[in-house]
């Protein structure tokens, strides 16, 4: 397990929305809905995430998608 990835597990969000990816690709909307969160915080976090290579964009989402779709890396 790399750094990365270690600091995304202590980080409660970030844990969460690898949990849901764990399961495969979900749209920004969805893992909004699931966690319950603020959508600027999951998209603060998963941004964070997608600059640390632990998730990236799925099919042929991506930075300019309206809801993007986002897979574990």
């Amino acid at each position: 397990m790399s750094i990365e990835e270690m600091g995304d597990l202590r980080h409660p969000t970030k844990a969460r929305i690898a949990e849901l990816l764990e399961s495969g690709p979900a749209f920004r909307s969805e893992i909004i809905a699931k966690a319950g969160w603020p959508p600027e915080e999951v998209s603060y976090h998963c941004s964070a995430m997608q600059h640390a290579g632990r998730i990236r964009y799925a099919g042929l989402s991506g930075r300019d998608a309206i809801d993007p779709l986002f897979e574990l890396n």
